[in-house]
């Protein structure tokens, strides 16, 4: 998480992106969505023009592992204050599961 905070705040959003498993899924205001919408997303609210409105850290980790290839990720997300837009903060609980290339984020529940 803390190397995909990098990747956000350098403005490349395709290595942030890498975080995520390929059949991933999110859970938005309007239902379950795929990888697409979720890049989409990030694309319409946090990096217009190709760059991130804010800088995003994340805090307060608590991991739950749900068998050898699965675990459950909570924590916080924080997206600094700048001088166009005020400080946010919340929370997120991502299912994690083990691939080959290391652990990637099933689904996302970040609100």
């Amino acid at each position: 998480m803390n190397a995909a905070t990098e990747q956000w705040n350098k403005g490349d959003l395709d290595r942030y992106m890498s975080l995520y498993d390929p059949s991933a899924t999110m859970m938005l205001s309007s239902g379950r969505v795929g990888l697409d919408s979720i890049r989409g997303m990030y694309v319409k609210y946090y990096f217009p023009g190709g760059h991130p409105k804010q800088e995003l850290s994340y805090d307060t980790y608590q991991l739950t592992l749900l068998g050898k290839d699965y675990a459950l990720l909570t924590g916080r997300f924080i997206l600094k204050a700048n001088d166009k837009y005020p400080e946010r903060k919340g929370i997120f609980s991502l299912t994690m599961v083990h691939r080959k290339d290391g652990w990637k984020i099933l689904h996302d529940h970040s609100g």
